[in-house]
């Protein structure tokens, strides 16, 4: 995950809640999917094949404003018919209560909006967040359509769908993705000031977390209920939610994992294995969790009971976020970035007794981000470049064999590790100095 960086209290988020049939390929949060797999399961213009020609399409400065304050990760709305005709869009927020809207493909402003909040004092808290949480505006989340899996209409495009966004004094607005306007009156959901990550949208229901503020924990409203109360599950910092596809509540929380309803985020099972990072995976029909801790293991746990069923150990390891997918042979693979070096995961053996076997290590140069995958294409982000510190580097692998197929050599200044968007032949993160970059092929433009 990536490194906490202080920044003003002001923090944005934001969630793109879709609510029409699959439509191309959807970036939707910042694990990509409800489930925080890293996973672009709709993917079709990059390759194994063509990867190596990737190119900086764009990078444009949204904000002139200077300092160490960071980005939301990107989500990515595929094709969608807007007043301006059909465009695909990157929403990303900044922690100045503005949000963005840009043209994936030419890399030009569609909208900015600013959220006007009353001046507040800045909260402290004096529960820190822990390992692996960035202090930056939460990234955007799409809905899932739950017939997406069955749908193979990927290149259609649909029509305008609303966003969620959460500013500095923790209303949630309704906004409309054609020019970033209220289409509701917001409504309180998290506190204000509060440092806030993992936004996350299942069934009618935003979630978030929140560290670095008061009340710490997890965090839901129903977006569908007028007047509906937000649910809240208290914990000393809450650092990453996932959902799993029958839609139990997984947060990586402080002081363990806790699996919790829901809506109301009741609780259902506890784990006293503190987590930085959760994904929910499918393993022959089983529902598992992968955690990666803070001492350095990769676990997979039962979904039902939070047991651990499978253990690797990295003794001194930080990992620094999860990727899971399954490859067209029914092959479930686990991907955990660290400091030094990223690790591929088979998962094999019954699903009473599933194991990790490392398949490949890939020696990276540097701090690596969160991973993403998408057609057999693994990326990675290194806070390291070939040019020296300050420098980073773009990396496709081949899912399967970490055989290096592309770097970006010297072409992106970078002062921390951001999470990647990946969706419709577009690779897009966001830099400290407002800055969005977006990779893809050329032919893609």
């Amino acid at each position: 995950m990536t490194r906490p960086v202080r920044t003003s209290a002001a923090l944005l988020a934001l969630i793109a809640a879709g609510v029409v049939p699959a439509v191309a390929a959807d970036w939707l949060s910042c694990g990509g999917d409800p489930l925080g797999s890293g996973w672009q399961r709709h993917g079709k213009a990059l390759t194994v094949a063509n990867v190596k020609d990737l190119k900086l399409l764009w990078k444009r400065q949204l904000d002139n404003r200077s300092g160490d304050s960071l980005l939301s990760a990107p989500v990515i709305a595929g094709p969608t018919i807007t007043h301006r005709g059909v465009r695909e869009l990157v929403f990303i927020a900044d922690p100045h209560d503005n949000l963005y809207a840009v043209d994936a493909d030419l890399g030009t402003l569609f909208w900015k909006r600013h959220f006007d909040v009353s001046p507040m004092p800045d909260q402290k808290s004096k529960s820190p967040c822990g390992l692996g949480v960035t202090f930056a505006p939460a990234a955007p989340v799409i809905e899932p359509d739950p017939d997406e899996e069955d749908d193979d209409n990927d290149d259609e495009a649909g029509p305008m769908r609303p966003l969620y966004a959460v500013a500095s004094d923790g209303r949630l607005h309704t906004i409309r993705v054609s020019d970033g306007a209220d289409t509701h009156s917001p409504v309180n959901f998290l506190p204000p000031n509060a440092h806030y990550s993992s936004l996350n949208f299942w069934s009618g229901n935003v979630y978030a977390a929140t560290c670095n503020g008061a009340p710490n924990g997890l965090w839901s409203i129903d977006v569908k209920r007028p007047g509906a109360k937000p649910g809240f599950y208290s914990a000393k910092a809450g650092h990453q939610i996932a959902i799993s596809p029958a839609g139990t509540v997984y947060g990586a929380i402080l002081d363990g994992i806790v699996a919790l309803q829901p809506g109301s985020l009741r609780m259902k099972q506890f784990s006293k294995t503190p987590a930085i990072a959760v994904t929910a995976v499918k393993y022959q029909g089983r529902e598992l969790i992968a955690a990666e801790t803070q001492d350095g293991r990769l676990l997979l746990l039962d979904g039902r009971d939070l047991s651990v069923v499978a253990e690797y150990q990295t003794p001194f390891t930080r990992f620094n976020g999860l990727a899971s997918w399954q490859d067209s042979r029914g092959v479930r693979w686990i991907y955990a970035a660290g400091e030094q070096n990223l690790r591929a995961f088979r998962l094999a053996g019954p699903s009473s007794g599933p194991k990790l076997e490392l398949a490949w290590t890939y020696e990276s140069m540097g701090r690596s981000g969160p991973p993403a995958v998408t057609n057999g294409v693994l990326f990675l982000l290194t806070g390291a470049g070939e040019a020296g510190p300050g420098y980073s580097t773009l990396i496709a692998l081949d899912a399967a064999t970490g055989k290096e197929l592309y770097t970006s050599g010297t072409t992106i200044r970078l002062s921390y590790v951001p999470y990647l968007a990946v969706a419709n032949g577009h690779v897009c993160f966001g830099n400290a100095n407002n800055t969005l970059y977006c990779f893809g092929l050329p032919m893609e433009r």
